[in-house]
């Protein structure tokens, strides 16, 4: 079952996320993948029904990404999970790792280009390299967050994307989608969706 189930998940990927029909990871591991513009993929992300099921596939794909380690040996295994679910306290969900299916999923829903590097993995120097010209070198992302965070359907996916995305990805989402700059994070505050 679980064999089947991974092809079935992987083939709904490639023909929700690849208007083009090309392999899953095949783009990101041969840098040929160009990045589209916002189309028909992020309309159907605020669809009533097409949005939850790209909600799903990418917790579904974050957690069979970190199938083989997580859950098996921590702080919520074993008899401690029925505790803890007892009182209210969920583990943490898995996170994707790079070059995943589920970080494929993410950029094609945020337009974003991976062969564009945003500031630094070096924690110490990244708000410092972290700028305005950063939202520039993705031209798509920050509108595609933008408009994501305005949907009801969209912005649980966008919550999904910021649960399930590693520290140093999350970091530079927030700051391309304007969470970090005092205007836009009030305009945020302030729409009835997007708080």
């Amino acid at each position: 079952f679980r064999n089947e189930s991974n092809s079935l998940l992987r083939d709904m990927v490639d023909i929700i996320s690849l208007a083009e029909g090309q392999q899953l990871q095949r783009g990101i591991k041969n840098k040929t993948n160009k990045v589209q513009p916002p189309g028909e993929l992020q309309q159907r992300s605020c669809h009533p029904s097409s949005g939850p099921l790209l909600v799903q596939m990418l917790r579904l794909l974050s957690y069979r990404n970190n199938d083989s380690n997580f859950g098996k040996k921590g702080p919520f295994s074993g008899t401690d999970a029925l505790a803890d679910r007892k009182l209210g306290i969920l583990p943490p969900e898995p996170r994707y790792s790079s070059g995943s299916e589920a970080e494929t999923l993410v950029y094609r829903l945020l337009c974003w280009d991976p062969n564009i590097t945003v500031g630094n993995d070096d924690d110490e120097s990244r708000e410092a390299e972290l700028n305005d010209n950063d939202a520039a070198k993705q031209p798509y992302a920050s509108d595609i967050i933008y408009g994501l965070s305005g949907e009801p359907r969209g912005s649980i996916l966008l919550e999904t994307i910021l649960h399930c995305c590693p520290d140093s990805f999350h970091d530079i989402l927030c700051k391309i989608g304007g969470f970090y700059d005092e205007a836009t994070m009030k305009e945020y505050v302030s729409h009835g969706v997007s708080n």
